[in-house]
């Protein structure tokens, strides 16, 4: 199966693509523009801390998440930690944090994951300056409406593996 690269987007998916994400097969039977924005409301001077993103950024039964870029405005700078509790992006998984100059709403910051149940992100962040802050993360991609093949169904022969960008291995950049 091809990955199409159309000159805005490194990798554009198309409706009824194959993946494979760990041991299950799903077939993209929908795509539409995700958009989101989280607040991350009073933060307090100098603090580090994480942020769930349970609410929104946990997809719903039938629908995979595809997230390209992200970034924040606002002073505080975030490391993704994905699945909970592992910070990549840095070398030995070491805390490195991005801020709005390097990742803002205007000019995001590449970093193509897929959230599925129950592999979804969370933040860590930081509130460097002496004033209580509020910051505003952005995420952009796709969601994807899938249906999960059958155990009774026979493997597809031409499939895409994103299991790495999943569970949070070490995928392609």
């Amino acid at each position: 199966m091809i990955v199409f690269i159309d000159g805005e987007r490194k990798y554009k998916f198309l409706i009824g693509y194959k993946l494979k994400i760990g041991q299950d097969y799903y077939r993209i039977d929908g795509i539409e523009e995700l958009r989101h924005t989280e607040n991350l409301t009073a933060l307090a001077t100098v603090t580090a801390s994480t942020y769930d993103f349970d609410t929104y950024l946990k997809p719903l039964d039938g629908y995979i998440y595809f997230i390209e870029h992200m970034g924040i405005d606002g002073f505080c700078g975030f490391a993704l930690q994905f699945p909970k509790g592992i910070v990549h992006g840095a070398p030995r998984g070491e805390t490195q944090y991005v801020y709005k100059d390097e990742a803002g709403k205007l000019d995001p910051l590449y970093y193509p994951f897929i959230i599925t149940t129950p592999n979804y992100p969370t933040w860590a962040y930081y509130n460097p300056s002496g004033a209580t802050n509020t910051s505003v993360a952005y995420f952009f991609g796709e969601r994807w409406k899938v249906r999960k093949l059958q155990a009774t169904e026979a493997p597809p022969k031409d499939f895409l593996e994103l299991t790495d960008y999943a569970q949070g291995g070490i995928g392609q950049g």
